[in-house]
């Protein structure tokens, strides 16, 4: 219910672009389609697909992936070369 919760929330972000709104949806059907049986038989194929759900939901959240990216990059190359931002 997490991935669904995040799917939605970046699905209705102001700053959004095309792709993820797509992969947000993506996201949402999902979820809708799997977790009855994810749930209830422990249906290893509806866990794979919810699990990847919740992996979509992070990967279309919006702004979070561009300051993450950012952050990695200033620590990764922290002292050996000047970065603009």
């Amino acid at each position: 219910m997490d991935a669904l919760g995040h799917a939605v929330e970046n699905f209705f972000a102001k700053a959004g672009n095309p792709m993820g709104d797509a992969i947000a949806l993506d996201a949402c059907t999902r979820v809708f389609t799997y977790i009855e049986h994810a749930t209830k038989g422990g249906d290893k194929e509806a866990r794979w697909h919810m699990m990847f759900a919740a992996l979509q939901a992070m990967m279309c959240s919006k702004g979070l992936s561009a300051r993450f990216t950012r952050w990695r990059t200033r620590s990764a190359t922290k002292g050996c070369i000047t970065a603009p931002w």
